[in-house]
Parts: structure tokens; sequence; C-alpha cells
């Protein structure tokens, strides 16, 4: 009897264990299924585009866009006031300035400033022919500023890129695009073309459309940043034909032929800008070889980069820009500030008549003293190895290359002379063309066009054929 009791007390125990065991699995089922639900909504919340931190990344986008149109607001006010005060209150009631102009400049400033605290959300920004871009990986807001000096801000538009397009593409120097814009401008003779007497007069209008003159379609990937995803490429010829003479075509030609290449070939509204090749471009591309070269050239009076001090000028008539340039020297004083332009910069043009030119050009009281800055690479051998393997891009023709302007001047000096040049591309090598020198006397060549054009990646799309892309901007 005994027996019998602890062997059903036995059985009792082995039942309720075999239950414990089977609750003990269920609930671990349940639970490893709960974690995978919650395991999927934390997923779901963190990725995608409504994902928490994608809609927290599109809110600090939107708040730095915000943060640089304050500043740009209270830059303006400020440079407003000065402006009234300086040529109303304390002045003549003159200003060589425009308000336009005004604005803009202190758009600028506001801008980079902005640009420096949010270097990971702005990105590409900027003010040109006055209207202001914003622009972070989502989104783009531009401004445009009126001729009272008013500002009006567009809604956020969508960057090329967001919201899941990008492509993943990584392009290589050397690679084919195809990009077919269609633009015009309208190039304007009287500040291209001058004589000692007189300056051009109406506009020559250029057209990329189709069947237009300055029509490109096939361009080459001259640089590719992995960090920025930005792309320089240019065309595979050369195209058009451009003059620029006497001391306008000095004073205006990076000013020139950067607006031409803008309107022709960029497209603001996808991010898309457009500029001359400029002699900074071959610096780049040839490195420290082409620094070398260039600051190794030098002619039977001045070596690059030195001043011409043993001999005293005897003609001392100099274009009106030459004033606003770095280390320009006019009646002995150096022109140092900060502000002023190197070869490659212009952001206005320069009318016959500014600040009492002849012209274009104004006379030294005593003598110009200035620093040799023209070189040249002397043949399309030479200049062939110091590019490497960007020659072909740079020379797509080789030694037979179209000759085109390269948006850069320079001066140098020769006997009691000095010449004030416009950097070209010349039978395959970097030299430069006499437009104006001191003794009053101009030239004018004509040269075609050559544009840089810098895009996103993520606006490429893989083409048809191997190493081609096509530009997405539909």
């Amino acid at each position: 009897m005994k027996k019998s009791m602890e062997f059903a007390k036995q059985k009792v125990f082995q039942r309720n264990n075999k239950g414990q065991k089977g609750i003990t699995l269920i609930a671990l089922v349940i639970t490893i299924i709960v974690l995978l639900i919650l395991a999927g909504v934390v997923i779901a919340m963190l990725s995608g585009d409504n994902s928490a931190p994608q809609k927290a990344t599109e809110a600090a986008q939107k708040d730095a866009i915000a943060g640089a149109k304050d500043e740009i607001a209270m830059e303006v006010q400020e440079a407003l006031l000065n402006y009234y005060n300086n040529t109303y209150v304390e002045g003549d009631g003159t200003s060589e300035n425009s308000i336009q102009k005004v604005v803009a400049d202190a758009t600028g400033r506001a801008v980079d400033n902005a640009k420096s605290r949010n270097k990971q959300l702005l990105e590409s920004s900027g003010v040109a022919d006055n209207t202001i871009t914003l622009k972070t990986k989502s989104y783009t807001v531009t401004g445009t500023i009126d001729e009272n000096g008013g500002i009006t801000w567009s809604d956020y538009v969508e960057s090329p890129g967001s919201n899941g397009s990008e492509t993943g593409v990584v392009p290589n120097v050397g690679d084919t695009v195809n990009y077919a814009p269609s633009g015009s401008y309208d190039w304007n003779k009287s500040l291209a073309e001058s004589t000692d007497e007189s300056v051009g007069s109406g506009t020559e209008p250029l057209s990329s459309a189709e069947n237009g003159d300055y029509r490109i379609t096939k361009w080459k990937i001259l640089s590719y940043n992995p960090n920025t995803k930005m792309v320089e490429m240019v065309p595979t010829e050369p195209v058009g034909n451009l003059t620029l003479s006497g001391a306008q075509g000095y004073n205006n030609a990076v000013y020139l032929l950067n607006q031409a290449c803008s309107k022709l070939y960029g497209n603001s509204s996808k991010g898309i800008e457009a500029r001359s090749i400029q002699e900074e471009d071959f610096v780049k591309a040839g490195g420290e070889e082409w620094k070398t070269k260039k600051e190794a050239y030098e002619n039977s009076y001045a070596k690059y980069g030195n001043q011409y001090k043993e001999y005293t000028l005897s003609y001392k008539k100099y274009p009106s820009i030459y004033a606003k340039e770095y280390q320009s020297v006019i009646d002995g004083n150096e022109n140092k500030d900060s502000g002023a332009l190197n070869q490659s910069e212009q952001k206005e043009p320069i009318s016959a008549t500014d600040n009492e030119a002849t012209v274009g050009y104004k006379n030294d009281n005593t003598s110009i003293n200035p620093y040799q800055t023209y070189y040249n690479t002397s043949n399309y051998t030479t200049t062939q190895g110091l590019l490497g393997d960007k020659a072909g891009i740079l020379l797509p023709e080789g030694e037979d290359t179209k000759n085109y302007w390269v948006a850069s001047r320079c001066v140098i000096l020769d006997g009691d002379n000095c010449y004030f040049d416009v950097h070209a591309m010349f039978s395959g090598y970097v030299n430069a063309y006499i437009l104006f020198d001191s003794n009053g006397r101009s030239s004018g060549p004509s040269r075609a066009l050559f544009p840089v054009v810098s895009l996103s990646s993520e606006l490429l799309v893989e083409g048809a054929e191997s190493n081609t892309y096509d530009v997405k901007i539909d």
C-alpha cells in the first residue's frame, strides 16, 4: 500500500513537471514573437524616408536654412542702414553701388558665415546674378533680389538626390556624360570690345539650344570629389567664337566668359552650376609640376611673381580693373587690400567710363611698376606631360585643339611697356593674348568658349554604353 501511494505521487509530479515545461515553451515562443514585432517597429522607425532620424535630419536642414535666412536679413538691414547713412546723410546723395549690389554683397557675407557654422548641413550655397541659393542634402531654397533690395524667397524644394533617389554612381575622371542644356545669353560688345577711341556696340546672341552655335551634348569628367559627391566636367570640344579686345576686353573678360557659361550651361533649379575654365583649373590638374613650371617662367625683363623695378615705364595707361587687382601698383601704391581681386575674379561688369576712365582705361601720374603674372607652358608636348591623364580632357584634339579663352587676366612686362593679357589655349598649350598695353594700343583676337560644369553625382544615371552617364533633370 505504501509503495502504491509513492508511485502515485511520482506520477503526479511527472505530470505537473510536464505541464510546467509546456507553459515555459509557450511563454518563450510568445516572448520571441513579441520581440520580433518590437524589433520590426523599431527598424521601421529608424529607417526609410519617414523614419525618426530622417525626419530629425530634415528638420535640422530646414532649421539651417531658416537660420541662414535670418542672418541674411540682419546683415542686409545693417548694410542698407550704412548705405543710406553714407549716401544721403553724410554723403552727397550719390553712390557707385546700386541698392541691389549692396544687398547682394551683404547676402554673400551672411551666406559665407552661415556655411562656416553649418558645414554639415548647408552646401552649394551662394549668391549669383542676384539669386540666392541655400541648399542642403534634402532641400533647396532660392531668393531673388529685386532692384529695390527686397528679397523674395521660394518654398522648400526637394534637392536632387533626396528621398532615397541617390543613384550610387561613382564616376571616374575621363568618363563621358550626356548633357544637353538649352540656354541663351546676350554678349554685350560695349563690355567686351574697345579701341583707344571707342567701344563696341550692340549684343551678340549666344544659344546652346539645338542648332545653336554653342550647343554641347557630350562632356568629359574632369574631377570627382567623393566627399561632396560633386562632379566637374568639360566639353569634348570648345565651341563658338567670341571676341575680346582693348581695355574693355581686359576689364570684363572674366565676368563675360563666366556669365556666358552660366546662362548657356547651368541649371539653377537642379543645382547645376557652370563657369568658364580658368587658369587655376590647369594648376589643379597639373599639380606641383605645373606650379613649378609656372613659377620658373621669366622673360628678358621679369620673372613670374617679381615686380618690375629696374626700368621706368614710358607709357602709363592701364585698364580700370587693374587698379582693383591684388598687388597692382599705381602711382607707387601697391594694392594689398583684403578685398582686392585675383586674376580669375570679377563679380560686376565695368563700363567704359567707370571711375572717370577713358574708354575703359586710366593714366598713371608717375609710372606703373607691376608684378609679372604672365607665363606660358611653351608647347603642346610640355603641356601634355604636365597634365598627365587629364591632357586629353583639357586638350581634346591634342595640338590641334581649337583655341579657347581661359577666364584669367595676367600682366607681362617688356621694355618700357606693360601688356595686359587674358589667358587662352593656343595650339595645345596655355598662353595669353595681348588686349591692351600701357601705350594705349588695343588688339582683339576671337577664341572659343570652354565651360566647366559642376553638378551632383546624384544626378547621374548609367547610360547605355560603358563609362557613360546621362544627367537626370526631368
